[in-house]
């Protein structure tokens, strides 16, 4: 029984998993105490990159869980920090017609500290649909901010933890760092 125990243990050990990844330019962004700093108008599809990341959209991080906005058709956002505890975002098809708009407030959908616009963060239950193998919890982080060269940097951290299976402990982290042109 001893020996059954101390391969248990022995086993749970070297099954745990924990995996990280990183892709993108993690780079700093720019330190600002100014938020109208972020007032612009940015490409909406990313800047490739040697890491061979998918296109990533602006408007699928501004418009999350949208299902009626085509990002692929979105040509552009335009961001008005309006001041410091409102942000207005436009998406602007190829014709420059307005596809999508909100509003951001702070204390509600964002905070900004050194620079940096960090949208609340998304945390979710794992393992109630169909299909998923862990059962656990999930976190999303957006930090959105400028580069030195101005343009719009985004930062995503997703991670889940959890068991999967319900046999092995597993934490999975991915960070994603994007860069949007400002065009103006």
């Amino acid at each position: 029984m001893k020996n059954a125990v101390t391969i248990l243990i022995f086993l749970m050990t070297v099954l745990t998993g924990c995996a990280i990844s990183q892709s993108g330019d993690a780079s700093g962004f720019v330190p600002s105490t100014d938020i109208s700093a972020l007032s612009g108008v940015y490409r909406n599809k990313s800047e490739t990159n040697s890491n061979a990341l998918p296109p990533r959209y602006l408007s699928a991080f501004l418009w999350r869980g949208e299902t009626s906005l085509s990002n692929e058709a979105v040509d552009a956002v335009q961001v008005a920090v309006k001041n410091d505890s409102l942000i207005e975002a436009q998406a602007l098809g190829k014709e420059g017609q307005v596809m999508a708009f909100t509003r951001f407030e702070r204390g509600t959908h964002f905070e900004f500290k050194a620079g940096q616009l960090q949208v609340k963060p998304s945390v979710n239950a794992a393992g109630f649909k169909s299909g998923e193998p862990m059962v656990g919890v999930t976190k999303e982080s957006i930090i959105m901010g400028l580069d030195a060269q101005g343009h719009a940097k985004v930062r995503q951290v997703s991670s889940a933890t959890g068991m999967a299976f319900l046999i092995l402990p597993i934490h999975v982290s991915d960070e994603a760092n994007m860069r949007f042109v400002r065009m103006r």
